[in-house]
């Protein structure tokens, strides 16, 4: 079986101290964020954090690169991020995903 992943480890939102070059104080960029997209089947999307939130620099991508080299279901290997993530920021960045992959694994022996 095949999947498409997606993964989006950058801000999602502007942090309020970055500011165009010249802008007014009022500024507010025209979105924020990323806007979550329709999943298809055989697809998996993952956000590095919540919409409407930021990313904190290095957390995400190397605890999701710990869980990819683990042998266990695909769902498993985001669950785990998600939850790592959250606790190792103190729950300030929590990361989203959506999935309609289905049985897949990591590093699993071929079914014989």
């Amino acid at each position: 079986a095949k999947g498409v992943f997606l993964v989006f480890d950058a801000c999602r939102n502007v942090p309020p101290e970055v500011k165009a070059v010249g802008a007014p104080k009022s500024y507010e960029p025209p979105t924020k964020g990323l806007a979550r997209i329709d999943v298809p089947r055989g697809m998996l999307v993952a956000y590095a954090t919540d919409s409407g939130e930021f990313a904190r620099e290095g957390v995400y991508a190397p605890v999701l690169a710990e869980e990819l080299v683990k042998q266990q279901r695909v769902e498993q290997a985001f669950l785990n991020t998600k939850d790592r993530v959250a606790q190792k920021s103190g729950h300030k960045q929590l990361p989203w995903n959506d999935s309609k992959v289905y049985g897949l694994c990591f590093n699993c022996p071929p079914r014989s």
